[in-house]
């Protein structure tokens, strides 16, 4: 939909536009809007989906992303959950569009997207709301490499750097060749002076074959031992 306004947008392509002594008077462009009519029956279409066919995947995961989409975290993460709960009682049993399998596994395949959804969540939610999907996720697979990281990411954004370190030391454990998980530990031990405990980990880092992480390891051994 054109948009007019006179504050400069955050998002989105607009063009500015200047009055007769050149100053900018305006913006114009494309705006995304969403109709609430529309979305109040898209989603009454969807809960009534949902009752119908409690075990259609892709119906409740639509839901979730049109509230992703709207900015909506709280309302996503009670989808979720009413996901989660549903896979207790279907016993994983989960079909997708025209009653065809889920695109992958349905086990993995809800893992995957529910980190998705974690990962966009972040963008916008606020720590309650973060906080919450990752104590969902986690209690709903606490062994899953991922979810554990979720919540080891939360302790250390929220300044508790004994507790994350706990938690990444006992993922490294676990997944001592995952190189993002050797990296979060390394970073964990870096922010608290344990210089020698990060070196070996970012080396680990330098050795690998992955061009990424190589370059990341060997910039962080360099700093640490050139301080």
């Amino acid at each position: 939909m054109l948009s007019l306004t006179t504050d400069k947008p955050e998002e989105g392509d607009f063009l500015a536009f200047e009055d007769s002594t050149g100053a900018t008077a305006g913006y114009i462009g494309q705006a995304q809007t969403y109709d609430d009519k529309i979305l109040n029956k898209m989603f009454a279409t969807l809960d009534e989906g949902c009752k119908l066919f409690p075990n259609r995947l892709d119906l409740a995961f639509g839901k979730v992303h049109i509230y992703l989409e709207l900015g909506k975290g709280e309302e996503a993460i009670k989808t979720i959950q009413q996901v989660l709960e549903q896979d207790k009682t279907n016993h994983r049993q989960w079909i997708w569009l025209e009653d065809k399998p889920t695109p992958a596994p349905a086990p993995d395949f809800i893992k995957d997207c529910c980190q998705s959804y974690f990962y966009q969540l972040n963008e916008f939610a606020d720590e309650k709301v973060i906080t919450e999907l990752g104590e969902e996720l986690y209690n709903y697979a606490p062994t899953y490499i991922p979810f554990r990281t979720n919540m080891a990411a939360l302790s250390f954004n929220k300044g508790d750097l004994k507790r994350a370190t706990e938690l990444f030391e006992a993922i490294h454990k676990d997944a001592p060749d995952d190189l993002v998980v050797t990296y979060n530990l390394a970073y964990s031990y870096e922010k608290q002076g344990k210089t020698k405990e990060a070196i070996l980990l970012y080396e680990q880092l330098a050795k690998s074959n992955n061009e990424q992480y190589k370059e990341i390891g060997k910039k962080a051994v360099k700093e640490l031992k050139d301080k």
